[in-house]
This record gives C-alpha cells, sequence and structure tokens, in this order.
C-alpha cells in the first residue's frame, strides 16, 4: 500500500481521496498482514497431518514467526534506523530479515525524506528481489515488494535501477496464482512503472501483464467484499498500460476492454471510473471498436456520467463519446438517442474550457451525420450557445464549431439547411472572414463552400437561390471575392476556388 505521494499517474488523482487513503494506511497494512496469514495457515492446514510429518513444528514454527511479525508491525521505524535495517535485510537469520524488510517498507512510506537513494546505494534492490521470490515466506514476499514498489515511485533514475535489474518480470510474476494482497502490490508497482515510460509500459504489456490484471480483477467483482482497494489500485494500472504517446499497441489492450466496461457500469468511485474511462479512450479510437462499444450496453451508463460533479470523469467521458461519435450514422443516432445533447446543453456553458472543448470537438463530430444533424437543431437552445461560442470564444473552439458548420451544411437537407439560416449564421461567418486568423478565415470560406454547394445542389433547376440572395445582401459574396488579394496564399485559394467554382459565369457576363 503507498501513500498519497508514490503513485504516479497519467491523470489527475482526486485530493480527497489520496487524503483517504492516506489515513486508511494503517487499517490496509492489517488488512494485507491478515491476508497472508489467513493463506498461510489455510496452506498449512492442507499439508498431510500424521504424528509423524513435520506439520505440527511447522505450525508452531509458523505461530512463532506469526507473533515476531505482529510485534514488528507494531514497532516505529524512521530514517535514523536505515543502515541497522540494511544489517537486518543481509542478515541470514529469518526473523532478523522479516524485522529489517518491514522496518524499511515503514520507513519507505513516509511522505518526507524517503531513503530510496539509500536502498539503491546500500544495493539492497538485488537482495530485495530475492525474498520476493520466496513463496515458502509469503509475509517476506509481500513486505519485499511493498518495499520495492515505494522505490519504483522516485525519480527516472531510481525506477531505472528496478527495471535494468530485472524487475518487471518479476513484479509479474506475483500475479500469477498468489495471494490477492501480493498481487495488490505487485499491481501498484507495475503501475508506477508504466507511468514512467512508455518503454516500460510496452515490456510490461509484452510480459502479458495486462492479462493477468484483467484476470485477476474478473474474479473479484467490483461489488465482491475486499474488493474496494483492489478495483482503486488496478483500473489505476489498466489505465497507465493504456495510455500513453506513442500510444500502445492496440492489439496488447483490447483484452481489457470488457473488465473497464464493467467497471464504467457498476463501479460508483470517481476515482475507478476517471481511469477505466481514460483506458477505455485508446480503444475507442479505432472506429471498428465503435459497434462493440454499442453492443456492450454500456453506453447509457457512459452518458450517464456526465451527469457527475467530478472533472476527472466528465472529461474523459466527453472524449470517449467524441471518438464514437466519429462512427457512421446509425452508430452516431444511437449515442445521441442515449441523451447525450441534453447534458451538452448544460455542460457547453461550464466554466471548465477543457469541458467545452471537448463539447465543441464532440458536436463536429456528430455533425457529420445527417439524422444527428436534426437532433442537433431540434435543441434550439444548445445550438444557439453552439453559435454564440463561434461568435465570441476563442480560436480554438471556433475552430471545432468552425467544422461543425462546415459538415452541418455539407449533410443538410433543405428543411435543416432552412432553419440554420434563420438563426445569426450568416452575420457571424461574415465576421469570421475579417479574422486575424488565417486558420479561421480559412475554416470560414470551407463553411461557406459546402453552403453554396449545397443549396445549388437543393435548388438545382431553380432560377433563384435564397441563399445566394443571402450572401449577397449581406457583402459576403464581395468579401470572398476581396480575400482573392490576402497576403496567404491559402486564403487566395479557397477565396478564389469559390468564385471560380460558383461565379464563374457571373464574372464572364460581367466582361461581355
Amino acid at each position: 500500500m503507498m501513500n498519497q505521494s508514490q503513485a504516479k499517474t497519467s491523470t489527475t488523482r482526486d485530493n480527497e481521496f489520496s487524503l483517504r487513503r492516506k489515513r486508511e494506511e494503517y487499517t490496509v497494512e492489517i488488512r494485507q498482514h491478515k491476508r497472508v496469514e489467513e493463506f498461510t495457515q489455510s496452506r498449512m492446514r492442507r499439508q498431510p497431518q500424521d504424528e509423524n510429518s513435520a506439520s505440527r513444528q511447522d505450525l508452531e514454527e509458523l505461530e512463532k514467526m506469526k507473533k515476531h511479525i505482529d510485534t514488528c508491525l507494531t514497532r516505529t521505524f524512521t530514517v535514523n534506523d536505515f543502515y541497522d535495517l540494511a544489517k537486518l535485510i543481509n542478515s541470514e537469520d529469518l526473523y532478523d530479515q522479516h524485522l529489517g524488510v518491514i522496518g524499511l517498507r515503514k520507513i519507505l512510506a513516509k511522505k518526507l525524506d524517503m531513503p530510496i537513494q539509500d536502498v539503491i546505494d546500500a544495493n539492497l534492490i538485488p537482495r530485495l528481489m530475492s525474498f520476493m521470490k520466496q513463496d515458502e515466506h509469503v509475509h517476506l514476499q509481500l513486505e519485499a515488494a511493498w518495499a520495492l514498489t515505494n522505490v519504483a515511485s522516485g525519480n527516472s533514475l531510481q525506477t531505472k535501477s528496478i527495471i535494468e535489474k530485472g524487475g518487471i518480470p518479476l513484479f509479474v510474476t506475483l500475479l500469477k496464482d498468489r495471494p490477492l494482497a501480493i498481487s495488490e502490490q505487485a499491481i501498484w508497482a507495475l503501475g508506477n512503472i508504466a507511468a514512467e515510460s512508455t518503454n516500460y509500459r510496452d515490456d510490461i504489456l509484452e510480459e502479458g501483464a495486462l492479462d493477468l490484471l484483467v484476470e485477476i480483477l474478473a474474479k473479484n467483482p467490483p461489488s465482491g467484499s475486499g474488493s474496494k482497494k483492489l478495483w482503486s489500485c488496478g483500473t489505476w494500472a489498466v489505465s497507465n498500460l493504456c495510455r500513453g504517446k506513442p500510444a500502445p499497441n492496440i492489439a496488447k489492450i483490447l483484452v481489457a476492454m470488457p473488465i473497464l466496461l464493467r467497471a464504467v457500469q457498476e463501479e460508483k468511485a470517481p476515482e475507478v471510473l476517471s481511469d477505466a474511462i481514460w483506458a477505455l479512450v485508446p480503444i475507442s479510437d479505432r472506429k471498428d471498436k465503435i459497434q462493440d462499444f454499442l453492443e456492450s450496453g454500456a453506453v447509457p451508463d457512459i452518458v450517464q456520467n456526465l451527469s457527475l460533479p467530478h472533472l476527472s470523469v466528465i472529461i474523459p467521458t466527453l472524449r470517449l463519446i467524441g471518438n464514437m461519435l466519429l462512427g457512421n450514422s446509425v452508430q452516431c443516432e444511437y449515442i445521441v438517442n442515449c441523451g447525450i445533447l441534453i447534458h451538452f446543453d448544460i455542460l457547453i456553458e461550464h466554466k471548465n474550457s477543457s469541458i467545452v472543448r471537448e463539447i465543441c470537438w464532440a458536436i463536429s463530430n456528430l455533425a457529420a451525420s445527417a439524422p444527428c444533424i436534426k437532433s442537433l437543431l431540434t435543441e434550439e437552445e444548445l445550438f444557439r450557445k453552439t453559435l454564440e461560442i463561434l461568435d465570441t470564444g476563442t480560436n480554438d473552439l471556433k475552430r471545432e464549431l468552425l467544422w461543425a458548420m462546415r459538415n452541418i451544411f455539407k449533410h443538410s437537407d433543405p428543411e435543416d439547411l432552412d432553419k440554420v439560416l434563420r438563426t445569426q449564421v450568416l452575420e457571424i461567418l461574415r465576421s469570421l472572414l475579417l479574422s486575424d486568423s488565417i486558420d479561421i478565415i480559412c475554416s470560414t470560406l470551407e463553411a461557406l463552400y459546402y453552403l453554396i454547394q449545397t443549396s445549388s445542389f437543393h435548388l438545382q433547376g431553380e432560377k433563384h437561390n435564397p441563399v445566394m440572395d443571402s450572401l449577397q445582401s449581406l457583402g459576403i459574396i464581395q468579401s470572398i471575392e476581396n480575400l482573392q488579394e490576402h497576403r496567404s496564399n491559402d486564403v487566395y485559394a479557397k477565396a478564389y476556388h469559390i468564385i471560380k467554382t460558383f461565379f464563374a459565369e457571373e464574372i464572364e457576363d460581367s466582361l461581355i
């Protein structure tokens, strides 16, 4: 078990949760010891019990060691005890080894003055690793793994000192048929190491750790007794194994998808939800996996997370939904029908800029689907707020929403296009043509290109095009002509393309 200063993570942890974990540390220590004790005793009970066997002696020795461990756990240690503890760890006496490792783990768990470098300089890592291999001494194995987990939480060079000595495959071994307390400790260590480097993350995946971790979580459902801490550290570790840039090999992380969706559906703890959803985000980048999300039945639960008061949950949920909205029209319509627009209407006014940016991006994605455009335009207040951001928002938000307008103009039927044009959208686009940003002008020209193209298609054969009349009366066509003189070649090219494509005949007529 690690305190709040020791968990490396690629997401922001909830401070309240970190403090709660710190307060629970002593309780968890007792629980870890109890789990290991029960495992050891059950293993002894499975041995032959005839009088000629050494089983009775073993039980007496086990009871003696238990009392010794209990005494060690009640003792207080400080950094000043480090060198005495190092001598005990290097001793050949099993009792001394237990006392030394328990003491070392305790001083490594302190927030300040953690003697991580002292452990490395004293060459204790190989010794602790040898204890981790001793399946016959389960508590010694646990304490050694615990101490090395804290060493792995240090800086990059300190973490590297464990990797170079074979720490990754050794910790992965502890995920295989071990007491749950020991497996949990290995999970913490591997999560820390994965967060340190994407190279380490990939090494852990190559060792098959994610498959083993998923198997452990599957055997211990979130609602099960004692599973709360396991799912907390488990989803955190899975998240660190599934994320990062460059992204991991998608084939290596797909195994985690069912267990992560289960967490989304059954878990209530915000930190677990946040980690699970962030871990699902890279999987949702694959368009061929979007249907799997829909068929899992978890999408309504994912959408419902948008009503939670935790930014750590809302932001990854919006990213996940935005990725799924990159699917086909049927898939997008299903997601919209799960109620996302109601939540968007509330959250688009949020003071957190990341939330607003994610919503604008999601809207630009759903606008590529004609059925979803109808749903968006039905939510008149949401569309009004969207246009307000397009008019007064930051440039990055304007870029996302210009992409949305481009998609809306491209995919709208005549009825939807008429609804859009009855808003202030053309006035807003006119002002954006005067922007200082070349990107904004280019994106605006692209949107106008599709507006003219779509309206011309719908009204082909008609002598009168009211869209053209509106563009003319608002001076937008004149602005496009003027932009052919712009200093930017990109702006010139897009403006020229519009004039040449849609107004060539008028230009020729004017020259006759």
